[in-house]
């Protein structure tokens, strides 16, 4: 997988800027080229390539944050990706959180359910995605500069294993 990166393009995919399935060096030199046209036809430049290997997804999730100016440093969990504006299936809690409230914020999802395993599917990893959303809050606690970011998405592959394969953090 390659991506173009640019700290002003946030949804890549709306650029054609993630390329699948590279197999070959000229495939990733045809798959920079387009991505790099694709920038200059919307006006931006890609700063740099990053090329990740490639994981079969099963599923998609979101953990971000945000500090809210009344409540603080906040955390969000649900369903990720790039429809992750058109499922709207997320849960939001304060980052000064517990267990139960990571439970909570999991279960409170549909995301949540699915993660459980259904129809005889395994189920993910569930205690390294609490690990992932209690550090996350961590972060957002313990450094004030950071203003927002968003793991989108968090990657949950066959085997219920997860990797971040996009990170955004803004920091003031």
């Amino acid at each position: 997988m390659v991506k173009g990166i640019s700290k002003d393009v946030v949804h890549k995919s709306e650029l054609n800027a993630v390329k699948l399935n590279i197999k070959t060096k000229e495939e990733l030199h045809k798959a920079a080229e387009e991505i790099s046209e694709s920038f200059k036809s919307h006006n931006y430049e890609v700063e740099e390539y990053l090329v990740q290997k490639f994981v079969k997804t099963k599923h998609e999730v979101l953990v971000g944050g945000f500090r809210d100016p009344s409540f603080g440093p906040m955390l969000m969990f649900g369903t990720g990706g790039k429809y992750v504006e058109v499922i709207n299936d997320t849960s939001m809690k304060s980052a000064y959180l517990c267990e139960a409230d990571i439970d909570d914020m999991i279960n409170s999802t549909k995301m949540g359910e699915l993660l459980k395993g259904v129809r005889g599917e395994a189920p993910a990893n569930l205690p390294s995605l609490k690990k992932i959303i209690k550090s996350a809050a961590m972060m957002m606690i313990e450094n004030k500069n950071i203003e927002e970011f968003d793991f989108n998405p968090l990657i949950i592959d066959e085997d219920g294993e997860i990797y971040a394969v996009d990170i955004r953090i803004k920091v003031n």
